[in-house]
Formats: C-alpha cells, sequence, structure tokens
C-alpha cells in the first residue's frame, strides 16, 4: 500500500520472517542498520504492537518467531526503498554474513609450541 502527500510518502508491506531461527539478534541488527541509513520512519507492526525500526532495543522485543506475519512501514521521502529493502532483509530464510572469515574460520589458528 503506498500514498502520498505534498512532502512524504507513506509505504507499508507485509513480511512472513522465514528463518528458521526467527529474528534473532542477527538479523535484528542488520535491520535495524539498514533501517537508519534511510531518512523515513520506519517501523514495524506486529499484532497490536508498534516498534521503532531504527531500534535495535525495540526491535529485538519483538519476539518474532519463523512464520510470523509482521508489517514493516515506512514514513517519508525515500519510504518506498526503505520498505522493499527492510522487507528484504525480514523475508530472508538465512541471514547474510558480512564479516570476513577470520583465521578461526580458516582453521589457521594453531596451539602455540610449548
Amino acid at each position: 500500500m503506498c500514498t502520498t502527500s505534498a512532502q512524504d510518502h507513506y509505504f507499508e508491506r507485509m513480511v512472513t520472517i522465514r528463518n528458521p531461527h526467527g529474528l534473532h539478534m542477527r538479523p535484528a541488527m542488520e535491520f535495524v542498520d539498514e533501517a537508519n541509513r534511510f531518512k523515513s520512519e520506519i517501523t514495524i507492526h506486529k499484532v497490536n504492537k508498534v516498534v521503532d525500526g531504527k531500534s535495535i532495543f525495540q526491535v529485538s522485543q519483538l519476539v518474532a518467531t519463523f512464520g510470523t506475519e509482521l508489517k514493516v512501514a515506512a514514513t517519508g521521502r525515500d519510504a518506498r526503498e526503505a520498505v522493499e529493502v527492510l522487507a528484504e532483509i525480514l523475508g530472508r530464510e538465512k541471514p547474510q554474513i558480512s564479516r570476513q572469515p577470520s583465521a578461526e574460520d580458516e582453521g589457521l589458528c594453531q596451539e602455540p609450541n610449548r
């Protein structure tokens, strides 16, 4: 759904949490980081609860498990782009890992010689 006024746009999209682990801390933090890139006001709606999509504290309190239906909404000039990007994050089956592999990940860590 999309509505517009002279200055601000409103856009929303329903999303189902598809990650088997739900909206745990890693995807929640990715969502909040991306939300903060936009100028629009971002909210997430779960049944009768509405939280600020730019607050990790509020997003983490949603307790959105696998299969949970959420509405992502934005009001502002970049509302449409914000909702499209953020809905994609919430709808992923697995979070994307953005960190570089460490030496430990590569099996390169060794016990020191004694």
